[in-house]
């Protein structure tokens, strides 16, 4: 399983691509992408549940993705380490 963290602001080919080229070379089963909840490095994005209605349309591109969403639960600033 591959866990891919980011704002998805908008979420685009260029998450999508290197993904799954990743996936394809390393044998990737699974892949969630972890929309944060308030970026740490990032002001002025799309809400929250813009940018997970969003990630999740990405989502669909590849049957190995979903949507992961501790980061919105956690309802705090999002970083890597924590999650």
């Amino acid at each position: 399983m591959c866990l891919y963290g980011g704002t998805f602001d908008p979420p685009h080919y260029g998450h999508l691509y290197p993904l799954q080229q990743t996936a394809d070379l390393l044998g990737i089963k699974r892949i969630s992408l972890v929309p944060s909840h308030i970026p740490a490095l990032k002001h002025g994005v799309s809400s929250t549940a813009h940018r997970v209605a969003m990630t999740t349309l990405l989502a669909e591109e590849d049957e190995r993705m979903s949507v992961n969403l501790i980061e919105v639960n956690n309802n705090k600033t999002s970083y890597t380490v924590d999650t």
